[in-house]
């Protein structure tokens, strides 16, 4: 059986609740505070979303093929190289600006000390092709190239972003959460009287998608966070705070008030997709400009429909054929608009072409999968 090392962020358990103090679970057994909640969300990669995309590749893999960095008691290379036979990196828009620190740094230097083989696994940038980028980076994505039989990238915007610097071997596969259920079909319906029922809302750090959201809220509606508190909450207290929240979206005392209602009563944050599903499975439907508070939604049987506002997104959803609107054009529409406007034809009659590319492009890179 392939032993395989995973070197970012491992999932934690179990659901916090953000207005209560729990114990923390099977991996961690120190009592969680509001403050602590903070220091877990920057574990997560600053995004507990991430998730959605490390725990999907590790059942592709196989629960019980796979370490995470954070297991292993020795870095050493010979220790990495006699326990492990290849690296396996879940990836994100970890082309972020002109300089990546983790990708051309502590990524980098890292599978070079180790020596084995390995695979880029839906690798996403925020540049343009035509965007200069700094030499160490541009000199970490030649090495990765070099050493692999191809990147997977999350869609024809970073490929194309590839391309431009001279990186050919390039495989679209969208993201692995997409294909978390190891089935080549995805059967899902679209209840259109459901929203009788509840609907889950997921927002970006600006202030059109936070507090849009947030006033989409009825009663019984739920938000599920995924690095929000980090923007908005004081580091001292862990509670949000109107200078704090002020100064990253410009939000008025009328608007910060209605979410500090909304997020103590009506918002949860998850460490584990276990939990998140199970708790996303009960609603009517999902919306917002999260791709991954969508997908976990989607993958649970919820019906989703994504707001996008940048590439990062609108890459995604296309090359899924997932249902998106522009965020702007969203700000002014209600739940049931949305949830009206939501098909998801045109991703299930494209889905087994997406699975079958995606279960090509590990087996090209030598990954044994479950798929």
């Amino acid at each position: 059986m392939p032993r395989y090392l995973i070197p970012v962020a491992k999932p934690f358990a179990p659901v916090l609740n953000l207005g209560e103090d729990l114990l923390f679970g099977s991996y961690y057994y120190s009592p969680i505070t509001r403050k602590s909640k903070l220091e877990l969300i920057k574990r997560s990669g600053s995004n507990t979303g991430n998730f959605a995309f490390i725990e999907s590749v590790i059942k592709q893999l196989g629960a019980d093929s796979v370490a995470h960095q954070a297991d292993v008691e020795s870095m050493d290379p010979g220790f990495i190289r006699e326990h492990f036979d290849r690296v396996v990196v879940p990836s994100s828009n970890f082309i972020a600006s002109k300089s990546s620190g983790f990708l051309e740094g502590a990524l980098v230097s890292k599978l070079k000390e180790w020596g084995l083989p390995f695979v880029i696994v839906g690798l996403g940038t925020q540049l343009n092709a035509d965007q200069h980028i700094s030499k160490e980076l541009l000199k970490g994505l030649r090495f990765i190239s070099e050493n692999s039989a191809s990147i997977g990238v999350r869609g024809n915007f970073t490929a194309e972003f590839l391309h431009g610097h001279g990186i050919d071997n390039v495989d679209v596969i969208g993201c692995p959460s997409a294909f978390w259920r190891l089935n080549e079909e995805f059967e899902i319906d679209v209840d259109r009287k459901s929203l009788e029922k509840p609907a889950l809302v997921n927002s970006e750090i600006n202030l059109n998608s936070v507090v849009c959201m947030i006033d989409r809220l009825r009663e019984g509606d739920m938000a599920v966070l995924q690095n929000e508190p980090l923007f908005f909450n004081n580091r001292n207290s862990g509670l949000l705070d109107f200078e704090v929240m002020n100064k990253h979206i410009g939000v008025t005392r009328q608007q910060f008030t209605r979410y500090n209602r909304a997020y103590y009563r009506q918002s949860k944050i998850f460490f584990n997709l276990k939990d998140w599903m199970e708790f996303a499975k009960d609603f009517a439907f999902c919306c917002g400009p999260r791709f991954h508070g969508n997908m976990v939604a989607l993958q649970a049987g919820v019906p989703a429909m994504w707001l996008v506002h940048d590439e990062r997104t609108s890459e995604l959803v296309e090359y899924l054929g997932l249902p998106s609107i522009d965020s702007k054009a969203a700000e002014k529409m209600s739940l049931a608009d949305l949830y009206a406007r939501v098909s998801l034809d045109k991703f299930k009659s494209g889905f087994g072409e997406k699975y079958r590319s995606y279960k090509a492009f590990l087996e090209k890179n030598g990954v044994e999968h479950r798929l």
